[in-house]
């Protein structure tokens, strides 16, 4: 319930969640746009952390369907939520090259080796990772390797 005392320890998560985006960004610097992929556990965060004019776009609910969120911070800073099934085959394409360009940053927090995997695990399980995504090198010799060439040349 709004302005109930679980709504207030909800949104003393939130803050610190925006916060830990802001040691990133720089205090006050909302991200434009957030791609939302774990649904019901996360959503309603991610409509908060975008900024104002901002996007959420979700794509999937891999811990559940059932969006619950204070709409408020919604249309009071008017956001915007989209759904997408990701993409067709031409659309991949063109989300690799804006990759490849560099055009596009994920925001990669920290790049694993192969052998590394059960360490990057354990951090995401005990919440020790930094805000970001992380990656594990696949094939690659090295993180910045963008296409075959580079991978096969080393």
């Amino acid at each position: 319930t709004v302005n109930g005392p679980e709504f207030g320890d909800y949104m003393k998560e939130v803050r610190k969640f925006g916060k830990a985006i802001w040691d990133i960004t720089g205090k006050g610097n909302d991200v434009d746009i957030v791609f939302e992929h774990p649904g019901e556990q996360t959503f309603p965060v991610s409509c908060n952390v975008v900024k104002r004019g901002g996007m959420v776009v979700f794509c999937a609910g891999t811990t559940g369907f059932n969006l619950t969120f204070d709409a408020r911070f919604v249309w009071m800073r008017q956001k915007r939520i989209q759904g997408s099934h990701f993409a067709n085959l031409k659309q991949a394409a063109q989300a690799n090259t804006l990759m490849i360009e560099r055009r596009i940053d994920p925001s990669m927090s920290e790049v694993f080796s192969w052998e590394d995997i059960p360490r990057a695990h354990m951090k995401m399980m005990r919440n020790e990772h930094k805000p970001g995504n992380m990656a594990v090198l696949v094939q690659a010799k090295r993180p910045g390797m963008r296409t075959l060439e580079e991978a096969v040349e080393g």
